[in-house]
């Protein structure tokens, strides 16, 4: 037991909006069909015919229901390994390396950011109007008027309201930048082309792991051309797609994409670090990947079999590729190629053009 509230606002046209304690909810037909859409997000279809007391009513929820992993995304997730550094790769990485578009917002970028700030305030407004006078319009024909005023905005927004990024190239710079492109696309030829989602320092001791003192979990990417729908821009950026973010490639930065979060880092602050590193492998190797060694699971210090165990498999060393993106900002992100050969032609591409000028090591 308690007070109630209920309250029915009729819009004609067969619109209702009803008030209520949970909060607004509406409802639309005429007699002998109507749709209801209560408060608490519950759907409600009604067919009834009139003057016989008959009705048929089916009731459900707007909500969605959980979308089950493919086959195909079941596999990738079971295929995420594990990788163990060698002595020598090892360095003190964070434990994960996810990463915030919105904390990279440079003061030097700010009318990039403004520009990019009153586009969304356009599309909003062209939102509001389009349902607002949507509705309206089936009270009076002349506040239909705000709906078509709303899609001229959206037009406009999709059109001319980009976010105009120009750029400049002789005939050189534009062949370089286009080879860039190329070989960072060529990644995708790779087995496995994966990021570093986190690392764990290896606490057991050094004759149980061969030497190593990190292991890692990896994810699947994908290297793209891909050039966001808020931008216009005479060029087709390249990049990295990492689950629901985009890493793209500028000629003078680096731009971060994650839905409604922007974020760019300057060419100035950034480094690249490419080059081969060799790991232990226990999961499937590549067939694209060299193995350059095999060592026991359990070993001695000398690198000989430890015979305490009865089970000692030998684990192959590969050698991968690798490249780390890293900004005195705090941007960290490591990417792991099963064929290095083609992280080398991407780097000396790289090394040789005067199109991307960040500072580039080679490990």
């Amino acid at each position: 037991m308690g007070f109630r509230y209920r309250k029915s606002i009729n819009l004609g046209g067969g619109f209702r909006i009803n008030l209520s304690k949970s909060g607004i909810g509406y409802s639309w037909g005429t007699k002998g069909a109507r749709y209801t859409h209560s408060a608490n997000g519950r759907e409600r279809c009604t067919l009834s015919l009139p003057g016989t007391g008959l009705s048929y009513v089916q009731e459900g929820t707007k909500r969605k229901r959980k979308k089950q992993p493919s086959r195909r995304q079941a596999r990738v997730a079971r295929s995420i390994r594990k990788k163990i550094y060698e002595g020598d790769n090892t360095k003190d990485e964070p434990v994960t390396q996810d990463f915030d578009v919105a904390s990279y917002q440079g003061e030097e970028y700010a009318p990039f950011f403004r520009a990019i700030r009153q586009r969304r305030k356009i599309i909003m407004m062209s939102n509001f109007l389009m349902v607002f006078f949507f509705f309206g319009g089936l009270i009076s024909p002349l506040l239909f008027s705000g709906f078509i005023a709303g899609c001229c905005l959206k037009i406009y927004s999709k059109t001319k309201g980009k976010v105009k990024m120009e750029y400049v190239f002789d005939d050189d710079m534009e062949e370089q930048y286009h080879t860039l492109s190329h070989l960072w696309l060529a990644l995708n030829t790779n087995k496995k082309l994966t990021k570093v989602t986190g690392s764990v320092k290896n606490g057991t001791r050094r004759t149980h792991k061969t030497g190593a003192h990190r292991e890692v979990t990896e994810m699947p990417i994908q290297a793209i051309h891909y050039c966001p729908p808020f931008l216009s821009t005479n060029i087709t950026p390249f990049g990295l797609k990492i689950d629901k973010q985009y890493v793209l490639f500028l000629p003078d930065k680096l731009l971060m994409v994650d839905g409604p979060k922007i974020g760019v880092v300057s060419y100035m602050t950034l480094t690249m670090e490419t080059g081969v590193f060799t790991c232990l492998e226990t999961g499937k190797v590549p067939s694209d990947t060299k193995i350059v060694a095999r060592k026991f699971e359990h070993c001695n210090k000398d690198g000989s079999q430890d015979l305490r165990y009865k089970e000692n498999i030998q684990l192959p060393v590969c050698a991968y590729g690798h490249i780390v993106l890293s900004s005195l900002e705090g941007l960290h992100i490591e990417l792991i190629a099963s064929n290095a050969s083609t992280v080398e032609n991407f780097s000396k591409a790289v090394e040789e053009s005067s199109v991307l000028n960040l500072h580039l090591v080679h490990s």
